[in-house]
């Protein structure tokens, strides 16, 4: 998908969609559990100027838990999304023991701007704060 450089309005549709799609919304994790959601995210061919301005507040999507998890994994992960994983090894029977394999990460945002969105939440104040 070629991004629409034509406005501002229209690109940040664009831009929302394939953040949100990109983060694991709107499909299912691939844990393995019986009864996961797949989230809803609405198809970006539907996205009105309303939808635009309703989904980053979480009007109009849905998702679950571990999907919100995933989200804020990938913006602390610099951008990149790690699918998750809930089993970490298998013992056999004999004792042994199989590692499973971490999945390969993918590019979600730069990690510039998951760094600019992630400042707000590490930042200190430089002085104390007035007695009330």
């Amino acid at each position: 998908m070629s991004a629409p450089w034509r406005s501002p309005s229209s690109w940040g549709r664009w831009r929302g969609t394939t953040t949100s799609a990109g983060s694991g919304i709107g499909s299912q994790t691939g844990i393995e559990l019986p009864g996961e959601s797949a989230g809803i995210l609405p198809p970006m061919s539907s996205w009105s100027d309303a939808t635009f301005a309703n989904v980053p507040i979480g009007q109009g999507e849905a998702m679950t838990i571990l999907q919100l998890a995933s989200m804020y994994q990938t913006i602390a992960n610099d951008g990149v999304r790690v699918p998750p994983r809930i089993v970490e090894s298998v013992t056999r029977s004999d004792g042994s023991t199989e590692a499973e394999t971490t999945p390969a990460g993918s590019r979600v945002v730069s990690a510039k701007s998951a760094r600019t969105v992630c400042a707000p939440c590490s930042s200190r104040r430089s002085s104390p704060a007035a007695p009330a």
